[in-house]
């Protein structure tokens, strides 16, 4: 039963790829506590939710960004980022360089 209710809390994190999503929605859809819920979902699968979730949006902006679909105001848009500053301060976090360079190492 547990097992299920995180997947679910997963399929829910990858079906809201373009927003910002709460511990407390995840929490609700998981039908567990914000507590038990940030627990178990790092034991499950390594990270904890909103670390998890961040790194699903950040890998959507990269493939968008890679394929040259857009700028990176639009990649912003698209995760649910406040605008691109706030996008390439991720993403250079995750990645370790901003996001027109590793785009640009993509796509030679």
């Amino acid at each position: 039963e547990l097992h299920r209710r995180l997947e679910r809390s997963r399929g829910f994190l990858h079906d809201n790829d373009g927003r910002s999503v709460s511990l407390a929605e995840m929490a609700d859809i998981a039908g567990l506590s914000q507590f038990h819920l940030a627990r178990y979902f790092k034991l499950a699968f390594g990270q904890a939710p909103i670390a998890y979730h961040r790194g699903l949006r950040l890998s959507r902006a990269a493939d968008f960004l890679a394929a040259g679909a857009g700028s990176l105001a639009e990649a912003a848009e698209l995760t649910g980022y406040s605008d691109s500053v706030a996008l390439s301060h991720a993403f250079r976090k995750h990645f370790g360089q901003p996001p027109q360079q590793w785009a640009m190492g993509k796509r030679n």
